[in-house]
């Protein structure tokens, strides 16, 4: 029919191919654990993090949150930047907001 529009529709599950790099090790709880809460600067991001903060030590009150600020400017972070920030905390959740 003339005027119409086809539609392709994708299947919107994701697969994970492994190249050479294992997930970490998952920790059987966060209570006690020190949690890193990462931001990259864009907006909102910070508020998010806020958030989850709170539900974290609503759920793992022996847990800690401590926040950071990574240099991200659009591309890579610059070599050894999260790698300084792990060697801090037991775990880590990342934003980016917008």
């Amino acid at each position: 029919m003339e005027g119409m529009v086809e539609l392709e529709v994708l299947n919107p599950e994701g697969k994970v191919v492994k190249k050479g790099k294992t997930l970490a090790p998952r920790l059987e709880t966060l209570e006690g654990k020190k949690i890193g809460l990462v931001w990259n600067g864009k907006p909102n991001g910070d508020k998010l993090l806020i958030e989850i903060g709170k539900l974290l030590k609503e759920r793992y009150p022996s847990a800690e949150t401590v926040s950071h600020r990574v240099s991200f400017s659009g591309t890579k972070l610059p070599p050894g930047e999260l790698e300084a920030i792990a060697k801090d905390i037991d775990a880590g959740v990342f934003t980016s907001g917008d």
